[in-house]
């Protein structure tokens, strides 16, 4: 039979926002009005499920508009509820003064450049936090997001809430899992990393897919590569710009240097999806030629982007980023021993907060395990290993692997086979065998 709604629901005024039967409301939280949409279940209702975008910034209301076909066969028994982050919130709301874009980023030598590459962050962000009159600025960890999600629960009237979360909402799917574990019935994360650690930098696909692009390039006469020996030509490719950091500029992001540390970033990116293995070869073959034109476009506008203080909220709020040069460097050896390809691009996302004024609301931290129903994961050639991290520490949990490349899979719609695992799983709340796979075209 139709669940009623519970009495303690706190009113919710849906008003028709779109097709497909979409429906909007607000929610008053401590820092401003969440925007909710929702997708009514078609037949026998039996509970809600609460997507977690990515991003961090990804439009969850967006999304759940897109993703209105492939959400079907999940809304038989579910109504499926998107929200605002106060991520989202804070690229709209923090003041001007939160937009300021530092210089490109260096990858310390030693110390005293780490100490002063610091010091303009902490600037930065001192300037943009005295100037927030939202208390964004501080509140949009994804441990804040997590109490916004158990506020939207309850406006539901929802006595437990099924999660679905993909890529950076896995964070704050985590963060909702630590807090309040006793209202998951069930989660699933698609496409994540593991936050209950601060290893987030390490992960070896990117690794791995260097050798898928290699002998891609092998194969395919239109590889700019074809002939060459990619890995060499990209090590020595690293190691020059090591030697000799390159000076880009651009007229819409300014001026920088690139080190290696900046060809990895941007080659572990390119490399992780197929679609961007020829522009990638392209990138790769100018930069060897002296052309770093590409490269450098890149660099300085991912970090006109993801630099800016109102960009950083939530990331350096969930405690991923340095907080000393100890830290920093003890890092930096591992990766450029352990990940030689692409491990130091990681550093760049860490030193973005280095400076961060305060203490991470949202650091990296266990799950209460014992407390927690079995997790379903899925992820891709490129991505699930952090998910698979993440989940096998909580009993009874499994992951799907997809046998191809992308990022993130079910609410995006790229695999019938996965869709079919996450809607069995939220139905009867069972996980597949160990080792299930899914493989493109199924």
């Amino acid at each position: 039979m139709t669940l009623p709604t519970p009495a303690h629901a706190a009113p919710m005024n849906w008003q028709p926002c779109g097709d497909e039967g979409l429906l909007c409301a607000s929610l008053p939280v401590p820092v401003g009005e969440l925007r909710l949409a929702r997708l009514p279940a078609l037949d026998e209702r039996r509970g809600t499920v609460l997507y977690a975008p990515g991003g961090p910034g990804k439009d969850g209301i967006q999304q759940l508009r897109d993703a209105t076909a492939t959400l079907a066969p999940l809304r038989r028994h579910f109504d499926v509820v998107a929200f605002d982050t106060r991520y989202a919130l804070a690229m709209r709301n923090l003041p001007d003064a939160c937009s300021d874009t530092p210089p490109l980023l260096v990858e310390p030598r030693d110390r005293a450049e780490y100490e002063r590459q610091a010091a303009r962050q902490r600037e930065a962000f001192e300037r943009c936090a005295a100037a927030d009159r939202t208390g964004l600025f501080s509140g949009s960890d994804s441990g804040s997001v997590a109490a916004d999600m158990d506020a939207v629960r309850a406006a539901l009237g929802e006595r437990r809430i099924n999660v679905t979360a993909e890529s950076y909402g896995g964070i704050t799917a985590t963060a909702y899992a630590r807090r309040f574990p006793h209202r998951v019935r069930a989660m699933h994360v698609d496409g994540t990393v593991d936050h209950t650690t601060k290893d987030v930098f390490s992960s070896r696909s990117a690794e791995h897919m260097l050798g898928r692009f290699a002998a891609w390039c092998a194969d395919d006469p239109s590889c700019a590569l074809h002939g060459q020996d990619v890995r060499r030509v990209w090590h020595d490719l690293v190691r020059r710009a090591d030697r000799e950091p390159v000076q880009v500029s651009s007229p819409r992001f300014g001026t920088g240097r690139l080190t290696g540390m900046h060809l990895q970033f941007l080659g572990s990116a390119m490399v992780f999806a197929d679609t961007q293995w020829g522009p990638f070869a392209d990138a790769v073959a100018r930069a060897a030629r002296g052309d770093f034109a590409v490269l450098g476009e890149q660099a300085l506008g991912t970090s006109y982007a993801w630099a800016q203080p109102r960009n950083l909220t939530s990331w350096c709020g969930d405690g991923l980023g340095f907080t000393s040069y100890e830290e920093y460097a003890a890092l930096r050896r591992t990766l450029d021993r352990e990940l030689p390809a692409f491990g130091r691009g990681g550093l760049w996302a860490g030193l973005m907060c280095s400076g961060w004024p305060l203490r991470p609301a949202n650091p990296p931290g266990p799950l209460p395990v014992k407390k927690l129903p079995p997790l379903l994961g899925t992820g891709t050639w490129t991505d699930h290993e952090g998910t698979e991290r993440l989940v096998r520490q909580v009993p009874g949990s499994a992951t799907v692997r997809y046998d191809g490349p992308g990022h993130v899979l079910y609410v995006s719609g790229l695999s019938d086979c996965v869709a079919g695992h996450v809607v069995r799983y939220f139905e009867k709340r069972e996980v597949p065998p160990p080792g299930t796979v899914c493989r493109p075209g199924g």
